[in-house]
């Protein structure tokens, strides 16, 4: 069984096989075919992802073989850039009167409606952060997990699109799962995966897959 070897970006060393990937990085009933498999290997070891740890895993999203990337991976590799200076967010809410209004953080009060999420992240190199803004109405799926935190749901869309914005040569090519519906996951699914990213193999057509 031929086996890949390789330093992921948290260190550790990671050893990948196809029947590794099969067993504990696909889902149930996901058809894979040796070269998707082939690819998904070569895409972990060029990043440096560490599926074994929870950075990613492979399905099948309108039947091209899709790799979901966690967001810890983004919050990671960010804070490993020598010019990363952090970032603010928070949420965009209705207030009792009727205004939008945004908000650091993710708390809403009483009688507020959620409406979108914020973020800025910073880079020492640039004079102005990367800002991201999402709508509620587009992003949120009507799962449980959104309707019980709807708040921290969209501001992690927020924040993962800002990360994107301000460094795209590390993450391009990369969408979060909550960006396309109905997009399975692993069994097991990782602790730290509440939200997760995508990284398609062929990103122009993800882009129209997502805009279709």
């Amino acid at each position: 069984m031929e086996i890949t070897k390789y330093e992921a970006q948290d260190g550790t060393t990671v050893e990948l096989s196809a029947e590794t990937v099969m067993r504990d990085l696909v889902p149930s009933g996901d058809r894979i075919s040796d070269r998707q498999m082939r690819q998904f290997i070569a895409t972990c070891q060029a990043r440096r992802l560490n599926p074994l740890a929870g950075d990613c895993y492979l399905t099948v999203f309108k039947g091209k073989a899709t790799v979901i990337v966690s967001k810890g991976y983004y919050e990671r590799v960010a804070a490993q850039q020598e010019g990363y200076d952090g970032m603010e967010s928070g949420i965009t809410v209705i207030n009792g009167e009727g205004r939008a209004c945004d908000r650091e953080g993710c708390v809403a009060f009483p009688g507020e409606r959620v409406v979108g999420g914020w973020a800025k992240a910073y880079d020492k190199g640039r004079s102005r952060p990367s800002v991201a803004k999402v709508s509620m109405a587009e992003y949120d799926q009507h799962n449980s997990m959104w309707e019980s935190k709807p708040a921290t749901m969209i501001c992690k869309v927020a924040k993962v699109q800002a990360l994107r914005e301000l460094y795209p040569g590390l993450f391009e090519g990369t969408y979060e799962r909550t960006e396309i519906q109905d997009v399975p996951q692993a069994q097991p699914v990782p602790a730290e995966a509440v939200v997760e990213d995508v990284l398609e193999f062929g990103t122009d057509q993800m882009e129209e897959d997502i805009e279709g």
